[in-house]
């Protein structure tokens, strides 16, 4: 799953926590998913140290990615050499917030919510009716 189109960074303010990333996204930059000259570690905001590290721990769970949400994280996030002299390292929070957001979204609430009944029938309901 490519993270890097979605743009959807937190952008915070950089803490002093650095993330964490898990076995599958260990080794590749925390912005491009570069797989060579790691250079510098990522440090992610105190809301989603929160999140990531500190919730799951409490609740006898691993850490948490910073860059797709699965358990297990117990790597260092890094960025590459070219983000850092691109200064993308200092664009704030790396973490990827779209994987968060995918099930917590208005779409999502609508799906979940039961609909009104007055248009058209299912037919389990008219089952029911005979």
């Amino acid at each position: 799953m490519s993270l890097k189109h979605t743009g959807a960074q937190c952008g915070r303010t950089q803490g002093s926590e650095v993330g964490l990333l898990c076995a599958r996204c260990d080794g590749q930059c925390v912005t491009c998913e570069a797989v060579h000259a790691l250079f510098e570690p990522a440090r992610i905001c105190a809301d989603c140290a929160l999140l990531l590290v500190e919730q799951p721990q409490r609740r006898g769970e691993t850490p948490r990615c910073c860059r797709c949400n699965a358990p297990g994280a117990k790597y260092q996030a890094m960025f590459c050499r070219e983000c850092v002299l691109l200064l993308k390292s200092r664009n704030g929070c790396p973490r990827n917030v779209a994987v968060l957001e995918n099930r917590s979204g208005s779409a999502h609430r609508r799906l979940q919510r039961p609909q009104a009944t007055g248009g058209i029938q299912h037919s389990a309901a008219r089952a029911g009716d005979l």
